[in-house]
C-alpha cells in the first residue's frame, strides 16, 4: 500500500525548480531592460555631444568670417569716411589674411544704389557682385532692414552666378561716429557685404565629405528658418534626411535660426553589446540555481520520507499512523461516514525470532508488511508499522463489512507466503491475529476510543487462540 500522496505539503521539485528558472529569467529580462535603457542614454548623449561639437565648430566658423570685418567698419564710422578703393583694398588684405571662405567683401556707399561699389578682391567679372546684392528683392529687404535695425545680418544661402558658388551674405551697415560722441550714432554712411562660401564652412567643421560616405557612422542635415522671409530652406541634405534625423539643435545665427540634424548611417538596431551575455550570465544561473532547488527539495523530500517510512518494512511508521488517523477522524466527522480500523499481530513472533534469528524475523515483518499492503485497494487506505511485530490498517469510509473483508484477505495473503515457522502454538507456518474496530466519528468520541477498540478486539482475537479476527 503506497503511502497517500495527497499528505504531502511540498511542491513538486520539477515545479520548485521551474518556477525558480522562470523567476531568475524574469529578473534577468529586467536587468537586460535596465541596462538597454542605460545604453540608450549613453548613445544619445554621446549622439547630443557629437552634434553639439558640430554646432559649435559651425557657429564659431560662420561668426569668425560675419564679425572680421568689424575692424574696418570702426575705422570708416571713426577715423576716415573718405576711404578709397586703394585703403579699402590693404587694409581688407591685412585683416583677411589666410581666412579661408571669405569670397568677396563689397562697400557700399549711401545715397546711390547703382553706382559703383569698392570690392576686394577686385575684378571685372565680380563687380557686378553688388548689382546683384540690391536687385535681389530678398536681399534688398535684408539690406534695408539691416540699415533700421543697425544690425549685422546673414542672408540665406543663395546660388551667384558672378562666383559661381553657393554663398551667405552678410550685411553690416555702417554708422558715423560724432566727434566726442557715442560710437556709430551719426548718419548712415554705408553698406559692408561680406560673400562667404558655404561649402568652405562645411568643409571646415568636417561634415561635407561625409555626407555620402559609406564609412561615417554620422551624416548630417542642415536648414534654415529665416526671420525676414518666414520660410524654410534646406542648406544640406533634404527634407527626408531629417524626418529621419535622431536628433536635431538649433544653430542661433544674426537674424536666422538654423537646424542641425544628425542621421545615423549605421541601419543596425542600437544594443547594448552587454545585454546578450546579461542574458546568457542570466540563464546560466538560473539553470545552476534551478538544479540546486531541485537536489535541494529531493534532499528534503527523501529526508521528510524517512522520518514518515518504517526503516525495516518501508510502509508508514507510527508517526505517519498518528497523522493520516488524526486527519481522516475530522473528515469522517464532518461527512459523518464510518471509520474502520485494524490491528494485527504477528502470532508467536518472539518464539520466531529465538528459533530463526532477528535476521529471519526482520525478513518476516517484511514479508507480512507486503502481504498487508496488497490485501487493501484504495489510495487513501493506510498500512502501518505499529511498533514490533503489530501493524495497523486505517480504512476510512469503510463499514464493518467492508474491514471483515479485507481481514479475510489479510488472512488469506499469509497463509499463501507459508512462512514455515515451527514453534508456533497453532500452525506450521505465520499466522496473524486480527483486531477490527468501526465507529462514525462524532464529538463525543475519540480517536483513542476507535484505537482501544481495535486494540480490545486484537485481545479478544489473541484469547480465543490467535489466527483469526475478532470485530468489536
Amino acid at each position: 500500500m503506497p503511502i497517500p500522496k495527497h499528505k504531502s505539503k511540498t511542491c513538486h521539485p520539477y515545479i520548485s525548480a521551474l518556477l525558480t528558472i522562470i523567476i531568475i529569467i524574469a529578473f534577468t529580462g529586467g536587468l537586460v531592460q535596465l541596462e538597454q535603457e542605460r545604453f540608450t542614454k549613453h548613445h544619445q548623449f554621446h549622439t547630443w555631444q557629437e552634434l553639439t561639437i558640430v554646432r559649435s565648430k559651425i557657429e564659431n566658423s560662420l561668426n569668425k568670417k560675419i564679425l572680421i570685418m568689424r575692424g574696418l567698419v570702426a575705422y570708416i564710422s571713426v577715423e576716415n569716411p573718405q576711404l578709397t578703393q586703394e585703403e579699402f583694398n590693404d587694409l581688407t588684405k591685412t585683416i583677411l589674411g589666410n581666412t579661408s571662405g571669405i569670397l568677396k567683401v563689397l562697400l557700399l556707399k549711401s545715397g546711390n544704389y547703382s553706382y559703383r561699389s569698392y570690392s576686394y578682391p577686385s575684378t571685372e567679372k565680380e563687380k557686378k557682385l553688388s548689382v546683384f546684392s540690391l536687385k535681389n528683392r530678398q536681399h534688398r529687404e535684408l539690406f534695408d532692414r539691416a540699415i533700421i535695425t543697425k544690425k549685422t545680418l546673414l542672408s540665406e544661402p543663395a546660388d551667384v552666378a558672378q562666383l559661381n558658388k553657393t554663398v551667405l551674405m552678410s550685411y553690416s551697415p555702417i554708422f558715423l561716429t560724432p566727434r566726442n560722441g557715442v560710437p556709430e550714432s551719426g548718419d548712415y554712411w554705408g553698406m559692408l557685404c561680406i560673400c562667404i562660401d558655404i561649402n568652405t564652412i562645411f568643409e571646415e567643421v568636417g561634415i561635407l565629405n561625409n555626407q555620402y560616405n559609406p564609412n561615417y557612422n554620422y551624416i548630417y542635415a542642415i536648414r534654415s528658418k529665416n526671420e525676414v522671409v518666414q520660410k524654410t530652406q534646406f542648406i544640406l541634405g533634404d527634407a527626408y534626411d531629417f524626418e529621419r534625423a535622431s536628433m536635431i539643435l538649433d544653430i542661433s545665427l544674426p537674424n536666422n535660426l538654423w537646424q542641425l540634424g544628425l542621421i545615423e548611417t549605421n541601419k543596425k538596431p542600437c544594443y547594448s553589446p552587454f545585454k546578450k551575455w546579461i542574458y546568457l550570465g542570466g540563464i546560466f544561473v538560473a539553470v545552476i540555481i534551478g538544479l540546486l532547488i531541485f537536489n535541494l527539495h529531493k534532499s528534503y523530500e527523501k529526508l521528510k520520507a524517512s522520518n514518515i517510512i518504517d526503516a525495516l518494512t518501508r510502509i508508514a511508521n507510527r508517526l505517519l499512523f498518528e497523522q493520516y488517523i488524526s486527519q481522516e477522524w475530522f473528515r469522517l466527522m464532518r461527512e459523518n461516514q464510518p471509520f474502520s480500523l485494524i490491528m494485527c499481530d504477528v502470532d508467536y513472533f518472539k518464539k520466531y525470532n529465538d528459533k530463526y534469528g532477528h535476521i529471519a524475523g526482520d525478513k518476516c515483518l517484511t514479508k507480512v508488511a507486503q502481504a498487508l499492503t496488497q490485501s487493501v485497494e484504495r489510495s487513501s487506505d493506510l498500512v502501518a508499522r505499529y511498533g514490533g511485530e503489530e501493524f495497523a490498517i486505517i480504512l476510512p469510509n469503510t463499514n464493518s463489512q467492508g474491514a471483515i473483508k479485507v481481514a479475510n484477505k489479510i488472512q488469506h495473503s499469509i497463509q499463501q507466503m507459508k512462512i514455515i515457522h515451527e514453534d508456533s502454538d497453532v500452525s506450521e507456518y505465520i499466522t496473524v491475529s486480527l483486531g477490527i474496530a468501526t465507529i462514525i466519528p462524532h464529538q463525543y468520541l475519540s480517536i483513542q476510543d476507535l484505537i482501544h477498540s481495535a486494540d480490545q478486539a486484537l485481545y479478544q482475537a489473541k484469547k480465543q487462540g490467535r489466527d483469526r479476527y475478532y470485530y468489536d
